[in-house]
């Protein structure tokens, strides 16, 4: 794949699972790689790109991830994950187009309020969505009583 890219000119930054193989090649950078709470957790990238390794990483790579976690949320949230059957598909359409709707208020109306990186499932609940309590007391005072009677008697 890397070798197709190359013969057509086309840039490319692509992760690579872990392996011991590369884990021991990379002994020597492990305390430079990002770690976590239980560890280290080194990334292993293969690019063609001309650019600091950092730059590579935080800008190109992990924005990958960003684009990810949005397909993830239209997947999730906006039921865009069964494409079996026709009705189906038509569904995953229509889903994808509140969504695409939603994102584009999100990015261009919600610029600079608490809302401006919120995933669009937060900005439906929050914007779209209007709770309301119905409360039903089945008791009625003695005035109602009266009036219901006068209603059913004709008075």
């Amino acid at each position: 794949m890397l070798r197709g890219c190359e013969c057509h000119r086309v840039d490319y930054l692509v992760g690579i699972a872990r392996n011991d193989r590369l884990a021991a090649q990379a002994k020597t950078f492990i305390d430079t790689a990002e770690h976590t709470a239980p560890g280290s957790s080194p990334r292993y990238l293969v690019t063609n790109l001309k650019a600091q390794p950092k730059y590579l990483y935080d800008q190109l790579y992990c924005a990958r991830g960003e684009a990810e976690n949005r397909i993830k949320e239209l997947q999730l949230d906006w039921f865009a994950d069964r494409t079996s059957c026709r009705s189906n598909q038509f569904r995953l359409l229509l889903s994808s187009l509140a969504y695409t709707l939603l994102e584009a208020h999100r990015r261009l109306g919600l610029d600079g309020t608490e809302l401006a990186n919120a995933y669009v499932g937060t900005i439906c609940l929050k914007l779209l969505k209007i709770g309301a309590v119905i409360t039903r007391n089945t008791r009625l005072s003695r005035h109602q009583q009266h009036a219901i009677h006068d209603v059913l008697h004709c008075r």
